[in-house]
């Protein structure tokens, strides 16, 4: 099995993961980044902060990058262009809450579209008598990663409740 080394990168800081996890294939790291993605921002944001991280970096055995996520990706939001300059926090679209939400409530939307694109996708390859197993296997990974969007979506929901 496959061995992934999950590092976390602030502009020139590389924190570096030195024991890695096995995982069967790229879509299950994929899956694993996404998620701690996720629930550092979550935990980060619960301690009134901002993440410590701008992108997930996904190495092999080699050290072979396959997969460079950034936070903004994972929480369908864009980052602020470069040429700005901007003296607040590192994420400003997280301030306030309610404009978190509506970020993520913006993600939740559109990955509801891919997945009924992929879904229209799926269904053509099957009319036309095509192989759909990964066009399959990539709709169940939309699933998965809409899943946590709504976990987050609800989560986000009950923070801005309690206030």
């Amino acid at each position: 099995m496959p061995r992934f080394f999950f590092n976390f990168r602030h502009d020139d800081v590389l924190d570096r993961d030195e024991d890695g996890i096995d995982l069967p294939d790229f879509e299950s790291a994929y899956l694993e980044a996404y998620q701690g993605a996720l629930d550092i921002f979550v935990e980060s944001r619960r301690n009134g902060r901002d993440p410590d991280f701008t992108t997930i970096e996904v190495r092999n055995t080699s050290d072979t990058l396959v997969l460079d996520l950034p936070i903004a990706e994972v929480l369908g939001v864009h980052e602020a262009p470069t040429h700005q300059r901007y003296s607040g926090p590192r994420f400003p679209w997280l301030n306030p809450p309610r404009d978190e939400l509506g970020a993520i409530e913006g993600a939740f939307a559109w990955g509801e579209q891919q997945i009924a694109d992929q879904r229209a996708r799926i269904s053509r390859l099957e009319a036309n008598n095509c192989d759909a197993s990964l066009a399959n296997r990539l709709l169940a990974t939309m699933l998965e990663i809409q899943a946590m969007r709504r976990r987050h979506l609800d989560m986000l929901g009950r923070m801005n409740a309690a206030r």
